[in-house]
């Protein structure tokens, strides 16, 4: 599956929260951001999703998750967080909190 979430998680530990959720139910795929959502491709199924929403980051928050069909390749052996994509448009990243250097050189295209 390949679900596309929108909402505010960028910035806040959501790709992290992904992976450990992911690792924790034994699933193979990817997280990257790709500008104003997270796009998660992954051999799980909409339970991930759930659990998901149930561990999020204190201060991220899921304002949709559109699920597609996606045939993970056979060569993807484990689940891991890739760069992210080069847009940067829309972006939602919640008020009076610090940005991490890593994220904010991300965002810098960096």
């Amino acid at each position: 599956m390949r679900f596309i979430v929108r909402g505010i998680v960028q910035g806040v530990g959501f790709r992290p929260a992904v992976y450990r959720v992911a690792k924790s139910m034994g699933l193979r795929g990817t997280v990257r951001n790709d500008g104003a959502y997270v796009v998660i491709e992954t051999d799980g199924n909409a339970s991930f999703i759930d659990r998901l929403k149930a561990e999020l980051p204190v201060l991220a928050h899921i304002e949709s998750v559109q699920c597609e069909d996606y045939d993970l390749p056979d060569d993807v052996k484990d689940f891991s967080i890739i760069g992210s994509g080069n847009t940067s448009h829309g972006v939602g990243i919640p008020t009076d909190t610090a940005i991490c250097p890593k994220c904010l050189a991300e965002m810098r295209g960096g």
